[in-house]
């Protein structure tokens, strides 16, 4: 029986900035990506596995986190055996600016800047 091909990563883990994304996917045509997460890779997850999400996953890092969030992946599809197991370990700090305008191909960011 053949294999779905497992999850790979934009970014392998690592230091993030609120508003960075991350895209998850798979390279086998019309199979599930399943998720979950958890806090320093520990046990209990922050959540169980996630309903599937199909070929891709984006990851939004929305909000500063003290530790260290571990995201495990696989992907499934009917009539194949499940991807191997794949996980990202991140951390997320503040973001160098406070928004973001997305114009065409291009983004425009913007910091509040602080008089001393």
């Amino acid at each position: 029986m053949t294999q779905v091909a497992a999850p790979t990563f934009s970014a392998e883990g690592g230091n993030m900035k609120i508003g960075d994304k991350v895209q998850v996917s798979t390279t086998t045509p019309g199979a599930d990506i399943y998720w979950t997460a958890s806090k320093n890779g520990s046990t209990p997850t922050v959540c169980g596995w996630k309903s599937a999400v199909q070929e891709k996953l984006v990851i939004n890092f929305s909000s500063k986190t003290s530790s260290a969030v571990n995201i495990s992946v696989f992907a499934a599809k009917d009539g194949m055996l499940h991807s191997e197991l794949r996980w990202g370990l991140f951390s997320v700090g503040a973001a160098d600016h406070d928004f973001s305008i997305g114009l065409g191909s291009s983004r425009v960011k913007f910091s509040e800047r602080k008089e001393l």
